[in-house]
């Protein structure tokens, strides 16, 4: 595939509410498994974005995924269980919370990524092996 189909790919794959989807996994108990399913799911998105992309199409995929998010948490408010289940928190401020923790995953995926192409752009081995 050319990179133009890949970038489009990652965005296309942008546009699903991961933020809403990490709460919903989270309020049936299944944070271990599903919450670093979605975490990987979002890393490899960003790897893939920023490799075949530019550094805009992971700002723009994870806006339009946090919009997302958010118009999904809108039926969560008032005295139903999934409002109450983030107590101290708002859904609101749950919403943030589970969408950080996802940027903070990528961020630190992409700095190991560009770390990696720069030192392969200057010659220097990736990993030092000690034999």
């Amino acid at each position: 595939m050319s990179k133009k189909k890949w970038a489009a790919a990652a965005l296309v794959l942008y546009v699903f509410p991961y933020a809403s989807l990490f709460m919903e996994v989270h309020y049936r108990g299944m944070l271990l498994l599903g919450g670093l399913l979605i975490v990987g799911i979002t890393v490899l998105l960003a790897i893939t974005a920023r490799i075949y992309g530019s550094i805009y199409l992971v700002l723009i995929g994870n806006v339009i995924s946090a919009f997302l998010s958010y118009r999904f948490i809108q039926n969560w408010a008032g005295t139903t269980g999934k409002a109450d289940f983030f107590e101290p928190l708002s859904t609101l401020q749950a919403l943030f919370l589970y969408t950080g923790i996802l940027l903070i995953a990528q961020a630190v995926a992409l700095i190991v990524i560009e770390s990696l192409r720069r030192r392969k752009s200057r010659g220097e081995k990736a990993f030092h092996t000690e034999a």
